[in-house]
């Protein structure tokens, strides 16, 4: 399925969120084999399932 999201609405939207842990800004990893958000503040990574990033500090 191709992204529905152009670069400019994807770099919108990741800047409405935040770290649930630290508050942190975050980025979008995709340099391994899945998609991830990681958290530049403290390093979390989450993952994202099925295009939904899974935001949950455990």
């Amino acid at each position: 399925m191709p992204d529905a999201l152009t670069p400019a609405a994807r770099a919108a939207v990741l800047a409405m969120l935040a770290c649930p842990a630290c508050r942190g800004k975050l980025r979008i990893d995709d340099a391994k084999d899945e998609l991830a958000i990681v958290c530049g503040g403290c390093g979390l990574r989450f993952p994202v399932v099925d295009g939904i990033p899974v935001l949950i500090a455990e």
